[in-house]
């Protein structure tokens, strides 16, 4: 995973995820729902990249966006690096 300032005057970061279990768009929707109802959240899921990218305030934990994923039945990988596009 990698955390990025995209907007810091505005306190937001970028966080990419790699996302194991996403087998269709019905599965990347699941995942993207599941973070934008954590409020303040934009999410960009790939399934084919097998990652999502979620703007979110600095504030807010990453385990926080991890939890949320994996309540929705996927696995984050921890420990990789999630390169997108």
């Amino acid at each position: 995973m990698r955390t990025t300032e995209t907007r810091p005057a505005f306190g937001l970061v970028r966080t990419e995820l790699a996302v194991v279990g996403m087998n269709c768009t019905s599965c990347a929707r699941h995942v993207e729902t599941a973070l934008v109802t954590l409020g303040d959240v934009t999410a960009d899921v790939d399934i084919v990249a097998a990652t999502a990218v979620v703007t979110h305030p600095a504030t807010m934990p990453v385990a926080d966006l991890v939890t949320a994923i994996e309540d929705a039945g996927y696995v984050v990988l921890e420990d990789a690096l999630a390169e997108a596009g």
